[in-house]
């Protein structure tokens, strides 16, 4: 067979090459399993920008090429050692790595600027092997993690390995030995953010999670202040609690002693509002420089205006070698900085309050009550948070750490919410928002610095406004994911993205676009939204929820359970009479198989009942044609089922909510109350 040229068409998601040197395009974000059979193959992406290739099934592919434009290779440890050629095309393109061990030994990079990586914990190391210098130099390093870097054969120069060390690289190895970064190292303190109130000192370090480290017996000296413009409002200090590990001889002033567990390891040399100069002795070991670094504090007492700072901290060793960290500061006035405990409610007042909570800390059952302003929910240190037992009540921002955060959120949590905005500024950082619930409403919402939003529920559907949002979106771990475009019309390329992310039911301006992913003998639970909804059940034991609007339902072969649980038009008027808001129409119920559940709490004449142990229908409740009896709450009558909720009494009509295509002839039996 000669050589050829696939062109991948956009819901393909399977190639097999030919014996020759064949060339497959793809677009940006890809799933699939991709053979290229005999030849030196190709993997061309036609689109520059974020390329997710980290989770492809690959066997003979030689190349991945990219477009022209700033583009960033996103693959993972399984995909890596597959390839041998890595081609960038003309812009800043960048390597970026998941994984714990990265071997660049057989790979040869072309028109690649930058190699970075996110690991799968923020305490494991990364270890990287190279074959020359020049691929080492690559690497950009993450503060937030270990970097392990080898040289596979021969050895680095002194001035090589001094380059590598200005890069953050703390462990090196070639063939003469190993290497370990001589210079004092603040990890998980650069670029990080701290919050508070003006008037009130704030935590550098919130989350006390920095680490430091140095070769030097003992340090030599800190400096704190501010970068760039100082004012009369800044003020420094150190944090002193009683019992904690650090301690002043008195107040704070030029010539006060500083203790650690009771030893005095150095004295303040200057302190204004420019700033804080310590000078450390020889009990000034890292441990001990750990503990006051995680205790610096900055004031800002201008109560007028937001200030926003950026903070410098250096430290420095009795060699001259020195790290330095900055730390972006946000005071604001005339609200409130809340650190959020387990058991505590939240209660802002009318400025712009700030909320802080750390990871492991479940927002409290009560809930955030933001109150008048602009209020922020602050993320600190990183790791995973929980959203849940309680509503976030005017709170219009949820801000993220510097470093990789995951935000479990349930519906009611995003209420209120205008942004969530998880950038931080490190390379490599990787931030998801998990959506634990059935129904999210994104529509007006702005995703920041989000790299995936992934879904943990089947038959979760969201509608939303923005492209751009719902390419974010991952249902690949779940089925019968629905997702809606209040505004606008998804492309072509849109559509291959969301079907590549796990996404069956695709609904935009042009209404419904046909799904080919589920499996027919799969038991789908299909949820409506406000909107008119055409639900379409397969061949399993279908579960099927049309919520508001007047919907059309169809079963399928199996046995079908429709679901009725969403409140029933008023009536008060002509528009928001239940026929115009809320009838839907089913096309194929099939008696003695398929059921009609009603929920008690909208029919609450109809008796008891739950979704794990649905009620009968009492039979007296049941009529046809019309209500002769005070109890006779359904009516059903040519093929439409009427909910009376007086039965024969005149303070209520009956309110038709269901019709039957096939006017199958019902009975008490086919009713369950749940």
């Amino acid at each position: 067979m000669s050589p050829s040229q696939l062109v991948a068409s956009e819901n393909y998601q399977t190639w097999t090459g030919t014996d020759g040197d064949d060339v497959h395009e793809v677009g940006p974000n890809i799933i699939g399993k991709f053979d290229g059979g005999g030849g030196n193959d190709t993997l061309r992406v036609t689109e520059a920008g974020f390329v997710r290739l980290y989770d492809l099934d690959i066997t003979s592919i030689e190349t991945i090429e990219g477009a022209d434009g700033d583009t960033t290779y996103h693959l993972g440890q399984d995909v890596l050692p597959k390839i041998k050629h890595l081609k960038g095309g003309n812009g800043h393109n960048i390597l970026l790595f998941s994984g714990n061990a990265l071997d660049l030994t057989s790979l040869t990079l072309t028109n690649i600027h930058e190699i970075t990586y996110t690991t799968f914990s923020a305490t494991t190391p990364a270890h990287i092997v190279v074959r020359d210098f020049q691929t080492a130099m690559l690497v950009k390093v993450s503060p937030y993690n270990t970097v392990y870097v080898t040289l596979a054969e021969g050895t680095f120069t002194d001035a090589q390995r001094q380059a590598l060390y200005e890069r953050g690289v703390i462990y090196l190895r070639d063939s003469a030995g190993d290497y370990i970064n001589p210079r004092p190292l603040m990890n998980n303190f650069h670029e990080d953010r701290m919050q508070t109130e003006a008037g009130k000192p704030g935590l550098l370090d919130q989350g006390t999670q920095m680490l430091f480290q140095g070769a030097a017996p003992h340090m030599k000296s800190l400096i704190v202040r501010t970068a760039g413009f100082q004012d009369i409002f800044d003020l420094y200090g150190i944090q002193v609690t009683q019992g904690g590990a650090v301690s002043l001889s008195g107040p704070m002033a030029q010539g006060v002693d500083v203790l650690v567990d009771g030893i005095v390891i150095g004295s303040v040399k200057a302190w204004s509002f420019a700033g804080i100069e310590i000078t450390f002795n020889v009990n000034a070991s890292s441990a001990r420089v750990q503990e006051v670094l995680r205790a610096l504090t900055y004031t800002n007492t201008d109560a007028l205006q937001v200030s926003q700072k950026k903070i410098e901290v250096i430290v420095s060793d009795p060699d001259g070698l020195t790290d330095r960290a900055v730390i972006e500061a946000t005071v604001a006035p005339g609200g409130t900085q809340f650190e959020m405990p387990a058991e505590w409610k939240g209660l802002g007042n009318f400025g712009d309050d700030h909320f802080s909570t750390r990871e492991g800390l479940q927002l409290p059952f009560n809930g955030i009550y933001g109150g008048g302003g602009r209020d922020t929910l602050f993320l600190s240190g990183g790791g995973s948070f929980y959203i849940r037992d309680g509503y976030i009540i005017n709170v219009e921002t949820i801000r993220g750490s510097n470093r990789d955060d995951v935000v479990t959120v349930e519906s009611k949590a995003l209420k209120d919410v205008q942004l969530i905005d998880l950038r931080g500024q490190a390379t490599g950082d990787h931030d998801v928002v998990r959506l634990n619930g059935t129904f999210f409403d994104l529509t007006a919402k702005v995703f920041e610095s989000v790299d995936v939003i992934d879904l943990m529920h089947h038959g979760t559907v969201v509608a939303l406004d923005s492209v751009e949002t719902a390419r974010l979106i991952d249902g690949r771990d779940t089925a019968n994911d629905h997702i809606i475009l209040t505004n606008g019309v998804f492309s072509a390329h849109d559509i291959s993205i969301l079907r590549a992310n796990g996404i069956e039911r695709i609904t935009d301006g042009n209404g419904s676009i046909a799904d080919p992913l589920p499996s027919p003998d799969e038991n789908l639970r299909l949820v409506g939204t406000r909107s008119k909804d055409a639900l379409n059940g397969g061949k399993g034991n279908d579960t099927i929820l049309g919520k508001s609007g007047n919907d059309v339902l169809t079963g399928g072969a199996g046995a079908d359970h429709f679901v009725f649980d969403t409140a029933l038009g008023k009536g008060t008027t002509k528009k928001n009479q239940n026929k115009k808001v809320n009838l839907d129409t089913i096309t194929d119920f099939n008696r003695g198989e398929d059921k009609i559940l009603l929920d008690n709490a909208i029919f609450k004449k109809l008796g008891k009942g739950s979704i794990g142990s649905p009620g009968a229908l009492n039979k007296s409740f049941f009529k046809k044609n019309k209500a002769t009896d005070k109890n006779d709450y359904l009516i059903y009558k040519k093929g439409v089922v009427y909910y009376d909720a007086d039965g024969s009494g005149t303070k209520y009509k009956p309110v038709e909510f269901i019709k039957l295509s096939n006017k199958a002839a019902l009975s008490a039996a086919d009713f369950l109350i749940i």
